[in-house]
């Protein structure tokens, strides 16, 4: 079969840098290099811990600590080599006398070679690997059940057992499924060395804007891999978020020390230039990162912004339209194709590149605001108050409140346009208090 060869053709067909020059960073254990012997020799044990955890389903973890074996004297990986070797043994002798537990016993070794053989990956050991394998072990062990149980009853009650226990065990490793805090906070108590877990879990807070614990996990994981740029990139990004410039450009900066070809601190560095307002050196930035990775959606979006502020629309419009040649539903790059439309007053392109950002993302409430904008400023007043609402049904869009405040006024439905107006402001918009007394007098009197 041809996709045989898709593996070969990734090493461009040379086998030597395949297997015995290739060299890759542990992922399943901070500061281990794997090579083709290390990997097979750690074969030995993770294949083991495959069968112990297929036996007794505990303390499962999908991110484990795992160190490489460097040699097969070692206790654990000669003990686990005799082991794996003995049930091999097994599987050859009952060939004759029960051929489904030999079938299932090669199918489970034969599935996992494909991953636990010579040929190093990444993460030494993952339990996802053993889904399929697992059919193998399934057959084996059920088979082998029914030669040994010869009392039904007996065989019975041990299988509705078997199948309380293991409900209860998947229930429980169920809980730890539901977030994502909940899954790395299991790995990261389980893999407490490792940096990998406390950099999601961070993560993970980051993404609930739980600021205080994502520093905290996400300090937790450089101090056990303080070179590591992601990390550094990602605290950069956490102070970003959170309007620190100062701390914000250190750590970008470290990462760039560690790192001269990091193309997204450029960016990063480039926003926070362009944030204070000093946007030559912000352009710099943001050219060098698209030369170092022309394939940064948000390199385009963020030059494509500085240029919109200086007035260079054309060249604004380049920048959005690059952005979506890597991704046609890039939501920020159609909107701001609208903006920079309605800004040039080209409305019915503005109005095409909103329509088509609620069609690709119905739930975002800057397309309908931005959309009934355009209706407002071309007189389907009803139509835009149809949008505004919209926009305040999904996520109480403050614009909204104070563009669908005006078209009311607009209308002479002076009620509803104040009581937008107090909205808006107790969202935090800075509402002239003359609109509000003015409105105020107009109800007065019609009352």
């Amino acid at each position: 079969s041809p996709f045989l060869l898709i593996i070969p053709a990734l090493f461009d067909f040379n086998f030597s840098k395949t297997i015995f020059d290739f060299r890759i960073a542990s992922g399943s254990h901070d500061g281990d290099i794997i090579t083709w012997q290390t990997y097979f020799l750690t074969q030995f044990r993770v294949v083991a811990t495959y069968i112990q955890k297929l036996f007794f389903p505990v303390n499962l973890n999908l991110d484990y600590d795992f160190p490489l074996s460097h040699s097969f004297f070692e206790i654990k990986t000669f003990i686990c080599f005799l082991f794996l070797i003995s049930i091999l043994i097994a599987a050859i002798k009952l060939r004759e006398k029960n051929v489904l537990v030999s079938l299932g016993i090669f199918w489970f070794f034969i599935c996992l070679s494909v991953e636990s053989s010579v040929i190093p990956i990444h993460h030494v050991i993952f339990e996802h690997r053993v889904y399929l394998p697992f059919f193998g072990f399934a057959l084996a062990l059920v088979c082998a059940l029914f030669k040994i149980i010869k009392n039904k009853k007996a065989l019975v009650v041990f299988f509705l057992s078997a199948a309380v226990v293991l409900s209860v065990l998947t229930y429980n490793r169920n809980k730890v499924w539901m977030s994502k805090i909940s899954l790395w906070a299991d790995s990261a108590q389980k893999s407490p060395n490792k940096h990998k877990p406390y950099l999601n879990l961070g993560n993970a807070y980051l993404e609930n804007r739980e600021y205080d614990l994502a520093l905290k996990y996400l300090n937790k994981a450089l101090e056990l891999n303080p070179k590591y740029t992601k990390i550094l990139d990602n605290i950069g990004g956490l102070y970003l978020e959170l309007g620190n410039f100062d701390l914000s450009y250190k750590y970008y900066d470290q990462v760039i020390k560690i790192d001269p070809f990091y193309a997204d601190a450029y960016i990063n560095i480039g926003l926070i230039y362009a944030l204070n307002n000093q946007f030559d050196l912000a352009m710099q930035y943001y050219d060098k990162g698209i030369n170092l990775n022309p394939d940064i959606i948000s390199a385009y979006i963020n030059r494509g912004n500085l240029l919109s502020q200086q007035k260079e629309y054309v060249k604004a419009i380049e920048d959005y339209n690059r952005a979506l040649k890597i991704d046609s539903d890039n939501w920020g790059a159609l909107n701001n194709l609208g903006n920079v439309y309605k800004v040039t007053g080209e409305l019915d392109k503005a109005f095409g590149y909103y329509t088509k950002g609620i069609t690709l993302n119905p739930q975002m409430a800057i397309f309908y605001v931005n959309r009934g904008m355009i209706y407002k400023a071309q007189g389907e007043l009803k139509k835009a108050i149809a949008d505004f609402s919209k926009a305040i049904e999904i996520d109480g869009n403050q614009y909204a409140y104070l563009n669908r405040a005006i078209t009311y006024e607009s209308l002479g439905k002076y009620k509803l346009a104040l009581k937008d107006f107090l909205r808006a402001k107790d969202l935090g918009y800075n509402v002239d208090e003359e609109k509000i007394k003015y409105l105020s007098s107009l109800i007065g009197k019609n009352n």
